[in-house]
């Protein structure tokens, strides 16, 4: 409870998302799930749960009369006494469709729980916090670059950021090729992507991606399964040839030592096979670990699946589209993405649960587009007699969503 109360400090101290995230990361604070890397989602559903929200007696009659919680149930309580809510019944799951869905309203059943002892100054202030971090205003230091370090360009360099000011004073951001910024244009397939529109790009198809929940189960499941086909033995009796093997070095090492105690060898030699034993060992031992951590990695692959299929309709709940540039990124991260940014606006995507399991998703298609206006930062690098440039920016094609799978 002491690293809850600490969190909803942090954020009633106004802090963003973000900073608490980074906060809770810096100080080596895992999550309850063990992980060091602590999601943006999961810190704004904590804030905004009514579990940690102190509810007055009151509070819980107005819930029954809504008919949320029963009459029995609030008649147990104590009047004077404050609590939380926890509510039942939110979500249908859908098994053999492999679908989460969030039932309506007058379904959910609250369900009373001790008061987390927050006070209602910090819960509100901290919740103000949170409801509040809205997406960044387009200045001139942009804030958030939602695809930055997931987006790369064709020649295999992360894309970069730019950003200009037009003769109107207003400010334009642009993703591009590193390689065209910093090693004086080289690159052959480097353009300036407009930075929004390349965005709402990879919104909308996130929020559709999202709608199919079978389709990142099922690529979880073939991904698993093409990892355990990898491993041709049993992992088991690998690890016990493993043990096995350490047992003769432990036993070859005191053989070593009641030569040496006899003086039929001498201490350089012992050295010499104590140093060889250990190196095997070493081996021997690391090799275990990481049979142990890679069984490890796919239990815990399958539980992040089956989380994240549970927190799809939260997810698409939250996720407008003018959400919070925060929540999309922890979206993109959980999901792996990386993104190949062609010059002609096309956009090759690889995602998997966690990043691990990448999966090719066709091509978004572009259709041909009038050169550019005037004003467009494009003219700026145009010599006499240059073929005429493409429009910068994604905003300018549009998306074809005929999505296969390979």
């Amino acid at each position: 409870m002491a690293l809850v109360r600490r969190i909803f400090d942090l954020f009633a101290q106004n802090h963003p998302i973000r900073r608490v995230k980074a906060i809770l990361e810096e100080d080596g604070i895992k999550t309850p799930n063990g992980n060091t890397s602590w999601s943006r989602l999961t810190l704004r559903k904590m804030i905004l749960s009514d579990i940690y929200k102190p509810h007055t007696y009151s509070d819980l009659e107005e819930l029954s009369r809504r008919g949320f919680l029963t009459k029995r149930v609030l008649g147990s309580l104590d009047p004077n006494e404050v609590y939380g809510v926890w509510w039942y019944n939110t979500k249908h799951r859908d098994r053999e469709r492999k679908k989460v869905s969030n039932r309506p309203e007058e379904e959910h059943i609250a369900v009373p729980v001790p008061d987390a002892r927050l006070g209602i100054e910090v819960v509100t202030a901290a919740r103000t916090a949170v409801m509040n971090n809205i997406r960044a205003t387009q200045a001139v230091h942009r804030e958030h670059w939602e695809l930055l370090g997931l987006s790369s360009c064709v020649c295999g360099e992360k894309l970069g950021t730019h950003t200009v000011q037009r003769r109107n004073g207003a400010y334009a951001h642009y993703y591009v090729c590193t390689r065209r910024r910093h090693d004086r244009g080289i690159c052959e397939h480097a353009r300036y992507h407009r930075a929004v529109p390349l965005e709402k790009r990879i919104r909308a198809y996130t929020r559709s991606l999202l709608r199919k929940p079978e389709i990142i189960t099922e690529q979880t499941e073939a991904y698993i399964a093409s990892e355990r086909d990898k491993r041709r033995r049993d992992p088991q009796a690998e690890e016990a040839a493993l043990r096995a093997q350490l047992e003769k070095l432990a036993t070859k090492r005191a053989r070593y030592l009641e030569q040496h105690a006899e003086e039929l060898i001498t201490t350089e030699a012992l050295k010499s096979r104590l140093a060889e034993i250990d190196r095997q060992r070493i081996g021997a031992e690391g090799e275990i670990a990481i049979l142990k951590d890679r069984e490890s990695h796919l239990t815990s692959l399958e539980k992040l699946a089956r989380d994240f299929v549970l927190d799809l309709p939260d997810l698409l709940k939250d996720l407008s589209e003018d959400a919070a540039a925060d929540l999309y990124r922890d979206v993109y991260e959980r999901l792996g993405y990386q993104l190949v940014v062609h010059e002609d606006g096309r956009i090759d995507i690889h995602f998997g649960v966690n990043g691990e399991a990448h999966v090719h998703v066709a091509d978004l298609e572009a259709t041909p587009t009038p050169p550019p206006p005037p004003e467009d930062p494009v003219w700026d690098t145009w010599q006499e007699g240059d073929p005429i440039p493409e429009p910068t920016g994604g905003d300018v094609l549009e998306i074809c969503y005929s999505t296969t799978w390979s």
